[in-house]
C-alpha cells in the first residue's frame, strides 16, 4: 500500500532539552518508587506534587527545588535545526503527520510553545490516553484516528523498542533516528532531513 502518514516521537526526535536533569526521576529515587509505579508517570497527568499525593506519599523536603529544575528543563526545550523544515516538506508532499510521545503532563508545554501543534493531524500523549509506547494499543489508536492500515504509516523516533521494533511488529514501517551512530542497517537515519529521502525511495 501507499504510504499516507508519518508518525513522530517528540523528545530526542523533534526537540531536546538543553537542561535535562530529569526531576521526575530524581523524585522517584528520593521516594524509592518502584519501576512499575514510575511508569505511571507516563500515563497519568501528574505534577510533581500530584504524583506524591497519588502514591499517598509525603512530598520530600526538596520538592520545591525539583519544581524549579522542572521549569528550567521545560524552558530549555529546543527544536533540532531540521525539525520544522522536515515537517513542512512532508506536509507539502501531502503526507498526514501524527505525534506519539511518552511523557508526563508538564512536558507537553514546549510542544505547544514552539508551535508544533499546527503540523499534526493527530497528537497522542501517553499522559492523556492512559497508555504508553510500546503498548501496541497506542499505535492502533493512532492508526484508527488516522483511518489507516498499519502498512500505510511510518513511525520515526530515537528509541528502538518503542519507535522502531514495536511498530514493525504491528505491520507499520519505521525509521530509527540515531544521531550519534554511523548508519549500520536498513531503516537507520542520522538526521530528520533524511526522512523525506527515505520516503521518496520507499526503502524501508
Amino acid at each position: 500500500m501507499t504510504l499516507k502518514a508519518i508518525l513522530f516521537d517528540l523528545y530526542g526526535t523533534l526537540l531536546f532539552l538543553k537542561s535535562n536533569r530529569r526531576p521526575y526521576l530524581q523524585l522517584c529515587k528520593t521516594l524509592r518508587v518502584s519501576d512499575r509505579l514510575r511508569e505511571s508517570l507516563l500515563v497519568d497527568a501528574h505534577s510533581l506534587l500530584d504524583f506524591c499525593t497519588h502514591l499517598d506519599l509525603a512530598p520530600p523536603p526538596g520538592l520545591s527545588m525539583l519544581q524549579q529544575i522542572l521549569e528550567e528543563d521545560l524552558h530549555s526545550a529546543t527544536l533540532y535545526s531540521e525539525s520544522l523544515s522536515t515537517l513542512e516538506s512532508l506536509k507539502v508532499r501531502g503526507y498526514r503527520l501524527g505525534l506519539i510521545s511518552n511523557l508526563a503532563s508538564p512536558y507537553k508545554q514546549p510542544f505547544y510553545r514552539l508551535g508544533l501543534e499546527e503540523y499534526f493531524s493527530e497528537i497522542l500523549f501517553s499522559c492523556e490516553i492512559g497508555m504508553a509506547k510500546p503498548n501496541p494499543q497506542v499505535y492502533r489508536l493512532a492508526l484508527q484516528k488516522l483511518h489507516l492500515a498499519p502498512e500505510e504509516a511510518l513511525m520515526v523516533g530515537d528509541r528502538q523498542r518503542p519507535d522502531v521494533i514495536a511498530p514493525r511488529e504491528l505491520g507499520m514501517q519505521s525509521l530509527w533516528l540515531n544521531r550519534q551512530g554511523e548508519p549500520s542497517q536498513k531503516g537507520h537515519i542520522q538526521s530528520l532531513s533524511e526522512v523525506e529521502e527515505w520516503v521518496l525511495r520507499e526503502d524501508f
